[in-house]
């Protein structure tokens, strides 16, 4: 036989988390950024269609553009206001 942990009763609490998705503009500003980055990485703005990309700057490239995903941490006030508390780790 094995003996059971008791799990302590849940506390209420006003702390919530929200999960949030964060995409790569796909705008103007995206295309800047876009621009620096092939300039930094190969010293062009743009590739030119005869030369092939590096796969080290292929792979920056896809890092560069993935979503990124977070879970953030916000407190309710007694008034019904959310504080942004931080982000959960």
């Amino acid at each position: 036989m094995t003996k059971s942990k008791k799990q302590k009763p849940s506390t209420p609490t006003n702390l919530f988390t929200a999960k949030v998705v964060v995409s790569f503009p796909n705008d103007e500003q995206g295309d800047k950024v876009k621009r620096w980055f092939n300039l930094k990485n190969c010293g062009q703005e743009t590739i030119p269609l005869n030369r092939k990309a590096s796969k080290k700057h292929i792979d920056r490239f896809y890092a560069l553009n993935r979503c990124r995903s977070y879970e953030l941490v916000f407190e309710v006030t007694e008034s019904g206001e959310w504080i942004f508390v931080g982000r959960k780790v």
